[in-house]
């Protein structure tokens, strides 16, 4: 069986017992704009979790250095270091089940992601990554599993209205002793030491490598003990004009570009900081972090009233990060500011075949749904349509879809494009509409005994 949808239809916790309730042995993929993760099933049961892009390799070995296992910042081998007899099995084992547990309830906290389960019989990738997590799989029921996240998804409504990644933190003077003895667990040891000075929650997330709630419940609790602070607006101006003073360019840009994101309705404040930060741009490299101040700065420069500039410097942004979305996006917004309709259609479809490229599905959809509001009649945007749905038709399925469109629930043999949300009728139409023909789906493989 195969099984494909988006988080915003279909909970996460459904999606699990879906697949606990059917023994479901493979991998499930999971993109969303806060990462990407592989939960790995065997007879229905979660055994694994993997990181897409390789980051739950480094998070253990910064777990581990957190923790005095080992020592150094080189890149080191965890299997080498165990052969030779200086790492203890067990011990591994243990931080990276708590690391993997923590990367599962974090899916919970969630808004969007697109997801597709991988039977084990689909590719030897999938059978190998089962084969290795159950030589030391996850040990908790699902019943457990589902507990934890609903109470961590009700902690995170709270939560992220406390903080967020733009926020700006500082240690309150004279309280570090008490800050100290929060280093006593594995969280507080990977992310008490990046609190030195005025700190970004974005940048110590991704540091300390911890998932976003445990950092921002670590911080949430800081906060209540009177130990950490968000840094206020006229204090921050201050200190990113010193770090300019001192030549730090890159650390005053960073903290106009946070304050922009912030303080948007000040129109006085905002005309200040973006001057000031356009004055940092010309001497930073070419970076992301150099791009998203360029996209900042465009954003700005649109709510004065300054669409030109804001086409220039959201172009500049796009240059330095081509594979960004959100900068692709402001882009978009510009151009649409300035009523340029035909070059805002062209950076939408760019952006929807981005987003596809990602693994994004939901995203670019509604992204050529965006270009077909501008352009009903636009061809380009119906055959990236039909392109996206036929890219996502394979041999496995899922037994139900529920369109995104017209809510139609259609059947199995029927179901080719899952992933998108959109049932045969919807792109049977769009096809027609662009006049190209109806893909047809793979064969389907005989269905297995359940």
């Amino acid at each position: 069986m195969g099984f494909a949808g988006n988080l915003q239809t279909l909970a996460w916790s459904e999606v699990v017992q879906t697949l606990h309730r059917i023994k479901a042995e493979g991998v499930l993929r999971l993109v969303s704009p806060a990462g990407g993760r592989d939960v790995v099933f065997a007879q229905g049961a979660i055994i694994g979790v993997d990181s897409r892009d390789g980051g739950d390799r480094i998070a253990l070995a910064r777990r581990l250095r957190a923790l005095g296992k080992i020592t150094g910042d080189n890149e080191v081998s965890i299997t080498r270091l165990v052969v030779s007899g200086q790492l203890d099995q067990g011990e591994v084992d243990e931080i990276v089940h708590r690391q993997a547990l923590e990367e599962l309830f974090e899916i919970a906290t969630w808004e969007v992601a697109d997801f597709v389960f991988h039977e084990a019989g689909e590719a030897q990738e999938f059978a190998a990554v089962i084969a290795r997590h159950q030589r030391a799989p996850l040990r908790m029921n699902l019943d457990s599993i589902l507990l934890e996240s609903a109470r961590r998804l009700d902690e995170w409504q709270l939560l992220k209205d406390a903080f967020s990644d733009d926020d700006l933190i500082q240690p309150v003077v004279g309280r570090e002793a008490e800050l100290e003895r929060f280093r006593s667990d594995e969280t507080g040891c990977l992310v008490i030491p990046r609190l030195a000075g005025v700190r970004a929650v974005e940048d110590i997330l991704r540091e300390s490598s911890v998932t976003r709630f445990e950092l921002y419940s670590l911080l949430a609790t800081l906060q209540d003990r009177g130990l950490v602070a968000t840094c206020e607006p006229a204090a921050l101006v201050d200190h990113a004009a010193a770090l300019a003073d001192r030549g730090d360019l890159v650390g005053a840009a960073q903290v106009y570009r946070r304050l922009l994101a912030r303080d948007a309705d000040d129109a006085d404040l905002v005309a200040r900081l973006a001057a000031r930060l356009a004055a940092c741009l010309d001497h930073l490299p070419d970076s992301a972090e150099t791009a998203a101040c360029h996209a900042q700065l465009a954003l700005a420069h649109l709510g004065a009233g300054r669409g030109d500039e804001a086409v220039v410097q959201a172009e500049r942004a796009v240059a330095l990060s081509a594979r960004d979305p959100d900068l692709r996006m402001i882009q978009v917004r510009c151009l649409i500011g300035l009523e340029r309709s035909d070059e805002a259609t062209v950076a939408l479809l760019d952006l929807a075949r981005l987003h596809g490229d990602l693994g994004r599905l939901a995203e670019a959809r509604d992204t050529c749904l965006k270009v077909l509001q501008l352009r009903p009649d636009d061809a380009d945007a119906k055959r990236e349509l039909v392109r996206i749905h036929a890219s996502t038709s394979n041999a496995g399925s899922e037994d139900v879809v529920v369109c995104a469109q017209c809510s139609a629930v259609n059947p199995r043999d029927s179901s080719a494009w899952p992933a998108v949300g959109w049932c045969r009728s919807r792109i049977a139409s769009a096809c027609s509409a662009a006049s190209i023909p109806m893909p047809s789906p793979r064969a389907r493989p005989p269905a297995r005994g359940r």
